[in-house]
């Protein structure tokens, strides 16, 4: 399990209509499998949130939301 959250400044509107400063948080979860000699099977998602909070106002809060999955091989 992992989680993150942090400040983000950006050069244009993130998102169309929303402002330059946003908050952002993060989270997930992941598993994997018993490392062979080849490597190991790897899974999980993630999911992401990008707001200012309402700091300009209602009217300049829409924010972003997604989700990521993942598949992968780690190699040894």
């Amino acid at each position: 399990a992992e989680g993150s959250g942090g400040l983000s400044y950006a050069s244009t509107q993130i998102p169309k209509l929303g402002t330059r400063f946003n908050f952002v948080s993060q989270v997930g979860l992941g598993l994997q499998s018993h490392q062979s000699a080849n490597g190991q099977f790897i899974t999980g998602f993630h999911w992401l949130h990008v707001s200012n909070n309402s700091l300009n106002g209602s009217s300049h809060n829409p924010d972003i939301q997604a989700i990521g999955i993942y598949l992968g091989w780690r190699l040894p």
